[in-house]
């Protein structure tokens, strides 16, 4: 038998990253995928295609924030069924680590889409991969399975990646001679919070609207979340059933705050980040995404659709209800605002009834629905080059010369589509509600009352 003092010899040296504390484990996956886990101010990762093991090839992709906790020491084992064990120190305190495999897809896409609508804190994602390899998809350890995360996100270039959002699968279609398979899924708030009950009979008095955030949140697996608190000061007593969804439960709770005489600015409402962190708060807290004017030109705009339809436009509208003694109140009767030239019929009317109000915030709640019900009717899309930091609720403005700009309405959905053919963003403009801005922060008032629109909302067609 040959032998020789120097079986294995390596031949080049390679620096993945610099000035990081520990390194803790560098994974090669069976799809000839490298993957290196160290400390950085928590865990981070990259990643390399390791073609045929040759390690000297290719580049490290970007940096992946795993895990924010000041872990001092770390270490993982060789992956086994998509996922890395490992163990880490946090103080004095040792921690077992769980990894699930996370792999670029970006060359499987051919289609990827990202909604979401105003009102509607669930976004839906809709996936076409090509059919790569049968087992890829029909393994029992695939990563492709219900539940399992994907984090939607563009780069453009060698750039870093811009968060669109994370999103859990609800559905995979897959056709073994087909080309392509189809997957679907949702945000936190629609897969952990609107699909999951509460499953017990539970009633606090006087504790802070935050605890019973919290509380949700924690019961129910969201992992990562924030609330506002110094607009969470309000003690309610309250309770849900045991039937009752995480996603009306934290509703019932704002709504709860909301309708007590609130302004505009006050509203509290529940936003999904595209980190996948989900919040709570106030549109001018600056956890949330802030809404502001996004200006348009004929340049920037690749196909226009402008659609006027009566659904939804109202003339007036007739509030009843029973007031804070359980007495009927008198009827609040508001003329509601429509285009020129419109004709909906002096009766057209939006009937309400709001009990347990009293005569101020009964007159309140009028007004309000009336700023929301104005110039109703009108709704436009538009495709354009893609636009990662649009953010429902913004106010839309279209340039016609270098000093004059025209109001289209409120951004009500938006579609990112990012693929093959190209990377556009799809938006549907509201002319209906009204907008004010404050400190360079939009407050926009449509609801649930964008025209035709309303008729094909999320909730409608997802689970």
């Amino acid at each position: 038998m040959a032998t020789t003092p120097r079986p294995y010899l390596w031949e080049f040296y390679e620096e993945a990253q610099t000035g990081v504390s520990t390194t803790g484990a560098l994974l090669h996956y069976f799809d000839e995928e490298g993957q290196l886990l160290y400390l950085d101010n928590g865990i981070q990762s990259q990643t390399k295609v390791v073609d045929d093991g040759h390690w000297h090839d290719g580049s490290w992709g970007n940096d992946l924030d795993l895990d924010t906790d000041p872990y001092t020491l770390l270490h993982f084992d060789h992956p086994a069924s998509t996922t890395a064990y490992g163990v880490a120190f946090y103080g004095n305190d040792l921690y077992l680590l769980r990894y699930d495999y996370c792999k670029d897809v970006s060359n499987m896409v051919a289609l990827c889409t990202w909604k979401m609508q105003i009102d509607n804190p669930i976004a839906q994602a809709s996936l076409t991969l090509k059919n790569t390899s049968a087992s890829m998809f029909t393994r029992d350890a695939t990563i492709f399975m219900p539940g399992a995360r994907i984090l939607v996100g563009l780069a453009f270039g060698d750039s870093n990646v811009y968060d669109i959002g994370i999103a859990y699968i609800d559905d995979i279609d897959y056709d073994y001679l087909g080309k392509t398979v189809s997957i679907s899924g949702r945000n936190s708030i629609g897969y952990i919070l609107a699909d999951q009950t509460m499953d017990e009979k539970k009633t606090m008095s006087g504790d802070l609207i935050e605890t019973w955030l919290e509380y949700v949140f924690e019961r129910l697996g969201i992992q990562k979340y924030d609330t506002d608190n110094s607009y969470f000061d309000a003690q309610i007593t309250f309770g849900w059933e045991p039937s009752d969804t995480g996603l009306s439960v934290v509703q019932k709770v704002l709504d709860t705050y909301n309708n007590s005489s609130k302004g505009l600015d006050e509203t509290l409402e529940i936003e999904e980040l595209p980190s996948g962190e989900v919040v709570c708060g106030n549109p001018h807290w600056t956890k949330r995404q802030q809404r502001g004017i996004f200006i348009v030109d004929d340049g920037s705009i690749i196909t226009r659709k402008i659609a006027k339809n009566i659904d939804g436009a109202y003339s007036q509208l007739y509030l009843t209800g029973k007031n804070t003694a359980g007495n009927e109140r008198t009827a609040i009767v508001r003329t509601i605002s429509n285009f020129p030239f419109w004709a909906p019929g002096e009766h057209r009317t939006l009937h309400v009834t709001a009990d347990g109000m009293d005569a101020t915030t009964a007159e309140l709640y009028a007004d309000t629905l009336c700023r929301e019900l104005k110039y109703t009717g009108e709704t436009a899309n538009y495709r354009m080059k893609i636009q990662p930091t649009l953010v429902i609720g913004d106010m839309l403005k279209q340039q016609i010369d270098e000093v004059t700009y025209k109001a289209l309405g409120t951004i009500t959905e938006i579609t990112h589509v990012m693929g093959e053919t190209g990377f556009f963003t799809d938006i549907t403009c509201d002319s209906g509600g009204d907008a004010t801005e404050v400190n360079d922060v939009v407050y926009s008032t449509a609801r649930k009352n964008n025209g035709n629109n309303r008729k094909k909302r999320i909730s409608d067609f997802i689970k």
